[in-house]
């Protein structure tokens, strides 16, 4: 993983990204290279209204990056639920069990109205 220093993170843009959103969408950075401790829910629900505005696409890089972030939201749902310690209050949504619910609402949203893959 490429380390980066802590304003990538949280800065945000005039648009209300940060640099770490812009790469992801820009395809310059996977969204496993963000650290958990910034993937927030808010940051996953700046993505959901990103990959629902690109809905119903072909194009392959659109659909691996939605499989990925669809992917890491479930993980850090389940990693927020098994951690016994919130985070240091110095990173933004520290209280993991908030932040596990609130990317759980965020996951429900998007998967709402997409039919199984089977």
């Amino acid at each position: 993983m490429i380390e980066y220093e802590k304003d990538y993170f949280e800065t945000k843009l005039d648009n209300g990204n940060t640099l770490a959103i812009e790469d992801f969408l820009d395809g310059a950075i996977d969204i496993f290279e963000i650290p958990f401790e910034y993937r927030t829910e808010e940051m996953y629900e700046r993505l959901r209204g990103y990959f629902s505005s690109v809905k119903g696409t072909e194009d392959d890089f659109v659909e691996v990056n939605r499989a990925l972030f669809e992917r890491q939201m479930l993980n850090d749902i389940v990693k927020c639920a098994q951690s016994k310690e919130d985070l240091d209050p110095k990173y933004p949504s520290p209280d993991l069990k908030k932040r596990g619910e609130a990317i759980k609402q965020v996951y429900e949203k998007h998967m709402e109205g997409r039919c199984c893959r089977c």
